[in-house]
């Protein structure tokens, strides 16, 4: 019998080297310490777990996160300078499993700020901001750490995790596009 080959690159082996060791424990016993599904159905209106002032907060971030996605990946952007699928398109055919595998392996786990975190964290926020602006009746419900955040579609109780479909397209749990969210 042959040895299993373990891919150390799964979104969810990703998620547990690189993220989970961030999460206080209150947010672990919150979030169950997996990577949750990009997309889920729910049974009634969420709420966010959060006090008021602390959903303020995580909102901020995930505008700082966007913002700082439109200057550190300018080179994707169109000519206009903004942020739209046409820049999601753009980013995803320059970044390949192989690109992402390649940025994982050198990423220090002990550092928060590695390029891996920034980057995941910043195109999640960035394409949470572009889903937003196709459909506005999404809304944000702010999580700590601020990449459990996630929004909610009312037509059909949909909860719709950023986050969890970024880090999937940038590891070999990879099965689409982020900008086919888009359309």
């Amino acid at each position: 019998m042959a040895d299993e080959v373990i891919d150390a690159f799964t979104a969810e082996a990703l998620f547990a080297e690189l993220f989970l060791r961030w999460y206080k424990p209150l947010e672990r016993e919150i979030h169950g310490g997996v990577l949750p599904p990009a997309r889920e159905p729910l049974a009634a209106r969420p709420a966010s777990e959060l006090p008021e002032h602390a959903r303020g907060v995580i909102l901020r971030q995930l505008e700082r996160m966007t913002q700082a996605a439109q200057q550190d990946q300018a080179r994707f952007l169109p000519e206009n300078g903004q942020l739209g699928a046409l820049w999601l398109r753009t980013f995803e055919r320059a970044f390949t499993v192989d690109e992402a595998r390649n940025l994982a392996v050198m990423a220090d786990p002990e550092d928060r700020n590695n390029d891996f975190v920034v980057l995941c964290c910043e195109i999640a926020a960035a394409f949470g901001h572009l889903l937003k602006e196709a459909d506005p009746t999404l809304e944000w419900i702010p999580e700590a750490p601020y990449w459990e955040s996630w929004l909610f579609r009312p037509a059909d109780n949909m909860k719709l995790h950023p986050f969890a479909a970024t880090l999937r397209f940038m590891s070999t749990s990879r099965d689409g596009l982020l900008s086919d969210w888009l359309t």
